[in-house]
């Protein structure tokens, strides 16, 4: 039998997606064109109605990668349509520099077209997430990584 794709795979732009994040812990994302905005709150069980979510604002974007094997629960909970198309895209994100090229890059999307912008100073980062691709597992490492003050949603 053929695994199912996960709805971060294939969810669009305003889809609210639930992640088993262990010990029955969901994350909640909103898929846009360019990553994923994570949600400012967590449950212990799962929410699916999206009338109980107290937003839609990210509490900061990540990028997913997920891999035809992997078999962490993901859950598609509704979509909230993106008020603009620009809306939709996403924060852009950054390279560091690296031994190949010193310079920062940018990279996100531009006028609906992804694309990498550089050469860009540090200052030209400022406030940017650093680009880095997360596998569903690594999920609840980096949510306590960035935060430890997380609201929980009842069931």
């Amino acid at each position: 039998m053929r695994q199912q794709k996960s709805p971060l795979v294939v969810g669009r732009p305003g889809d609210v997606v639930a992640v088993d994040i262990g010990d029955g812990e969901f994350c909640y994302l909103r898929l846009n064109q360019f990553g994923r905005g994570v949600l400012p709150f967590l449950s212990r069980g799962l929410v699916r109605e999206l009338s109980k979510f107290p937003s839609f604002s990210p509490r900061f974007f990540t990028q997913i990668w997920v891999y035809d094997s992997d078999t962490t629960p993901t859950f598609h909970i509704g979509h909230v349509p993106f008020a603009t198309a620009e809306e939709s895209y996403g924060q852009p994100m950054f390279y560091p520099p690296d031994p190949i090229e010193s310079c920062y890059k940018i990279y996100g999307v531009f006028n609906g077209l992804c694309s990498i912008i550089k050469p860009v100073t540090e200052s030209d980062v400022a406030g940017l997430e650093r680009f880095h691709r997360y596998q569903p597992p690594e999920l609840h490492g980096l949510l306590f990584s960035r935060h430890k003050d997380w609201v929980y949603l009842e069931p």
